[in-house]
């Protein structure tokens, strides 16, 4: 027995000459899902004959990658040569069964049409009755009739009505049924017309030699550039005693030009487009820095937009932005995946997203992330707004860039239990595959099939939150630490609590924090209000200068019937000039934060029960100016 692997070679085609191929049935028996792409696993078995002869594997995928292409061969015979090739096939149209369809369809409409006719008729003689009927109850009281003229009257309307109407079914039923064949057999006819497609796909021909009549086994297998898979979540939560209830799922897509009938499925988060080449640091020169000549002709503008390939990936050309200003170095990430770009000097991009993905996410120090759903979007210049928390600001000048200056924010350092699903999760040494035990059958259409990873029980810690100067609601929250040890990835959720559906919202695991902060919306059983203390807040006036004090009091109610941890936050006014002055009052039971100002109230509200806070200060300003508080 002889077991060879060989990877796809260019051979020359008179190997393959003059001989009769045999054709092999291959089935894919299993598919290794990347997030970009895939390696499609087939298998073959053949009885080998004495003698040199080809072997023709066909209706592969015409867009595998023919450098990935490997052929394991197991027998007592010997692999001569391996080339591919395209095959076309085009289906032709079944001209007279065509004919034979429409003919028909006519015969029975001009059917349809007769059966219409004799229900107009029916109609009118319906009407003409029921007129009859009306005029003799007006021309002769009915008083005047004998009770068996009105029996005769009554029976012979009964009669005629019930005779008409029951013809009147019986057309409407035949109507309706020969309707059908002719949907049938339009339907038939649409197929027939399809059929003038052309089909593309590839044959693998493998010469081989053999001195003894024997038995071979084959495994071919390729990659496959349009598939991937979209990590998806439904996150429910039973009540704040319970574990959070997490479904892993995944979105499988293929456009590869073969369907994947029961097959054995592994997702993988590898990406095997990614180089495996480690980089090489080079030594850094450093010199004077010589601006190069520079033409007075203006630079070309880059003109944004969308182009779709040919291999059904698109490629995006866009811009971010501050208000008018390009953002240099601003980070575009796939939503989804590890593959980005970075923006150049002026803030303009491009990047190519893979079949099945629509989603940006662009981030950038010291602004708000955003995403961008390229589906609901015709406008690729992107804004980015500032972010609200400054702890350290930090000027960077890039030379040469017509004196642009960029302002980055520099934040500071800041048991579960599996439920039985058919699906192993293997550590690999750079990335992590789930072996999924359940065939699936996932079709060549490009759509998205739903294919179940797991279900955690994942322990969480439950916290409510509120800014009632923001917003006079409160929020709870699940925190989940430790959540590398079950193998996430960034992608959409769906949030449920205590049975209902709360909406969307997008899981990241991209960042190092070791807590994963989930959001399960407003809970309409805790009220809190905000509000001025009038009795202790004025205004005074100190020769030209105007003072005012404030004093605030939130009030919070629980009318659960349970005990919640809250965190409350406020803040005070910090000033920007000399010429204001602020004093900080009492604020009892809250942390302050020296930079910031903010107050932190971290609460245990039992049930059924009221808590009030409280805190106060003062302004001073010049009495002519104008200062906004609270």
């Amino acid at each position: 027995m002889r077991t060879l692997t060989f990877l796809l070679l260019f051979l020359p085609t008179f190997l393959f000459a003059n001989t009769d191929s045999l054709l092999i049935n291959s089935k894919i028996e299993q598919v290794t899902v990347f997030k970009n792409g895939a390696q499609v696993m087939r298998t073959a078995r053949a009885n080998i004959a004495i003698g040199r002869q080809v072997l023709k594997f066909a209706n592969l995928s015409p867009n595998f990658d023919e450098k990935s292409f490997q052929l394991k061969a197991v027998g007592d015979f010997t692999v001569l040569a391996v080339q591919h090739q395209l095959q076309i096939d085009t289906q032709k149209i079944d001209i007279q069964l065509i004919e034979r369809l429409i003919n028909h369809n006519d015969s029975l409409a001009a059917i349809i049409e007769e059966w219409s006719l004799q229900l107009e008729v029916l109609a009118e003689e319906e009407a003409l009755i029921l007129n009859n009927n009306n005029n003799n109850n007006k021309d002769q009281a009915m008083d005047r009739l004998t009770i068996d003229e009105l029996k005769s009257m009554a029976a012979f309307y009964r009669t005629q009505l019930r005779e008409i109407r029951l013809e009147k079914l019986r057309f409407q039923r035949k109507i309706n049924a020969t309707q059908i064949i002719i949907n049938q057999q339009q339907k038939a006819i649409i197929a027939q017309q399809h059929k003038a497609t052309t089909i593309r796909y590839k044959e693998i021909l493998v010469t081989i030699s053999a001195k003894i009549a024997t038995q071979g086994k084959f495994e071919l297998s390729y990659l496959v550039h349009n598939a991937g898979w979209i990590p998806t979540y439904d996150i429910r939560v039973k009540d704040v005693q319970t574990p959070v209830d997490l479904l892993y799922k995944a979105n499988v897509f293929q456009n590869s030009g073969e369907d994947w009938e029961e097959v054995k499925l592994t997702l993988s988060n590898a990406d095997p487009r990614l180089s495996g080449q480690k980089p090489i640091l080079s030594k850094w020169n450093l010199g004077f820095y010589a601006p190069a000549y520079q033409s007075q002709s203006p630079k070309p503008y880059q003109q944004t937009g969308i182009s779709y390939n040919a291999d059904g990936s698109k490629t995006i050309r866009g811009k971010i932005l501050d208000g008018d200003e390009g953002l240099i170095g601003a980070t575009i990430l796939i939503q989804g995946t590890s593959t980005g770009t970075v923006t150049d000097i002026d803030g303009n991009f491009e990047i190519t997203l893979p079949a099945g993905y629509s989603e940006l996410q662009i981030s950038y120090t010291g602004y708000n992330n955003r995403k961008v759903d390229l589906n609901t979007t015709y406008d690729y210049n992107f804004q980015l707004e500032e972010g609200l928390a400054l702890d350290e600001v930090v000027v960077t000048g890039y030379a040469g860039s017509s004196n642009k200056v960029r302002k980055q924010r520099v934040k500071k350092e800041k048991k579960s239990t599996t439920k039985p699903i058919a699906v192993t999760t293997l550590q690999k040494t750079t990335s992590v595959e789930f072996q999924i035990k359940e065939p699936y059958t996932i079709k060549k259409d490009g759509e998205k099939y739903m294919v179940t990873i797991q279900q955690i029980d994942i322990p969480a810690y439950y916290e409510y939150y509120c800014a009632p100067k923001l917003e006079e609601a409160v929020f709870l929250t699940a925190m989940i630490s430790d959540w590398e040890s079950y193998n996430l990835l960034s992608g959409a959720t769906s949030l449920y609590f205590e049975g209902t559906f709360l909406g969307n919202a997008q899981l990241d695991v991209e960042s190092l924090q070791d807590t994963i902060s989930l959001s399960l919306g407003r809970d309409k059983n805790i009220l809190v209000k905000r509000s001025l203390q009038k009795d202790y807040s004025k205004k005074q006036f100190i020769f030209n200068k105007k003072l005012e004090s404030k004093d605030i009091e939130i009030e919070i109610r629980n009318k659960k019937k349970k005990p919640i941890n809250l965190i409350v936050e406020d803040h005070f006014p910090i000033a920007v000039t000399d010429e204001i002055e602020v004093k900080i009052g009492t604020y009892k039971g809250a942390d302050l934060d020296k930079d910031s100002k903010i107050l932190k109230w971290t609460l245990q509200i039992p049930a059924e029960n009221t808590q009030r806070l409280s805190f106060d200060y003062s302004v001073k300003y010049p009495k002519r100016s104008r200062v906004v508080l609270d």
